[in-house]
C-alpha cells in the first residue's frame, strides 16, 4: 500500500514539474552547464511488458523509443563518443550490463535516429569466464510457467507459488 503511494505521488510530482515547465528548466540548465548522462538498464520488447509497465528498471521498447524521440526534440542527445571530452557539455545516454536487448531492441532505436551512446558490457560474461542467466531470461522463462507451480528446490521459501500476472511482475 505504501509503495502504491509513494508511485502515486511520483507521477504527481513529476507531472506537476513537467506542466509548470520547471523540469524544462532544470533539464535545460543541466544540458547547458553539466554533462547529464541518463542510464538505461534494461529495454524489452513492448510484447513482453505492457504499456505502462515500470518497476523503476525496465521500459518496453513503445516507451524507450518515444522518450528517445522526445529527447532529441526537445534537448538533443549528444554523441555517445564525446562524452569524455571534459568540455562537451548535454544530454547523452548509457545503457548498462550489456544485455542481449541492446542489440536487439536498442540498438535499431539509436541506428533509426542516428544517436550513438555507451555500453557498459561485462567483459567476463563475452569471455563465457562466468555464467550468468539474464534478468529477461529469467523473466521470460517464468512467463513460460504461467499458471504452474514454481519448485526450487534449494529455495524452500520461493517454492509452491503458482506463477501468474499478479507475482510475475514482482
Amino acid at each position: 500500500m505504501i509503495s502504491i503511494r509513494k508511485n502515486n505521488l511520483k507521477k504527481i510530482l513529476y507531472g506537476l514539474s513537467y506542466d509548470s515547465g520547471f523540469s524544462r528548466l532544470l533539464v535545460d540548465h543541466k544540458q547547458h552547464a553539466h554533462k547529464l548522462i541518463i542510464t538505461y538498464h534494461n529495454v524489452l520488447p513492448s510484447s513482453e511488458l505492457s504499456r505502462f509497465f515500470t518497476n523503476n528498471v525496465d521500459v518496453s521498447a513503445e516507451i524507450f523509443e518515444f522518450q528517445i524521440r522526445s529527447l532529441l526534440e526537445k534537448f538533443g542527445i549528444q554523441p555517445g563518443i564525446e562524452i569524455i571530452d571534459p568540455a562537451k557539455k548535454g544530454i547523452y545516454l548509457s545503457f548498462d550490463d550489456g544485455m542481449l536487448n541492446n542489440i536487439e531492441v536498442i540498438a535499431p532505436v539509436l541506428k533509426k535516429y542516428g544517436i550513438t551512446a555507451m555500453f557498459a558490457v561485462c567483459s567476463a560474461l563475452l569471455q563465457k569466464n562466468i555464467e550468468f542467466i539474464w534478468r529477461d531470461t529469467i523473466f521470460l522463462m517464468l512467463k513460460s510457467l504461467m499458471n504452474k507451480e514454481l519448485i526450487l528446490p534449494d529455495m524452500p521459501s520461493l517454492s509452491g507459488e503458482v506463477i501468474s500476472e499478479k507475482n510475475l511482475n514482482r
